[in-house]
């Protein structure tokens, strides 16, 4: 089995991966808890947390690092993928290839579809 290159890098990605997710649930549950910012919008008294997600991704800077740790967790993906069919011993060479393919279109359509949520929030609000 060929060696990706990314799997040397599994340990950083996932550490920045984590911190990313710690960054990105602590944004939502920070403000719904009204410790940072104004708190939860509103709409008929009820919580909005859909404005919250179109404010948070109307600022540049907070897309942009949104983006690049999305690519990141898309690299880590595609190793990891494989990576587990190999752990649980499923690395036969008549269908590895079948197996990668499969990981590498599983990253990167969960990558592009959490990459384009952000995208066109900036982009069309």
């Amino acid at each position: 089995m060929e060696q990706s290159p990314f799997s040397k890098y599994m340990i950083y990605t996932g550490l920045i991966i984590l911190i990313f997710l710690t960054i990105h649930l602590g944004n939502f549950f920070f403000v719904k808890m009204g410790w940072v910012g104004n708190g939860v919008p509103e709409v008929g008294g009820i919580e909005d947390m859909a404005k919250l997600v179109i404010n948070l991704f109307q600022h540049g800077g907070y897309v942009a690092f949104y983006v690049i740790m999305i690519l990141l967790m898309g690299f880590h993906l595609d190793h990891a993928f494989q990576s587990a069919f190999q752990t649980l011993g499923l690395n036969h060479p008549t269908y590895w290839g079948f197996i990668k393919g499969l990981g590498r279109v599983y990253a990167i359509v969960v990558t592009l579809g959490f990459a384009i949520i952000p995208l066109v929030i900036y982009f069309q609000y």
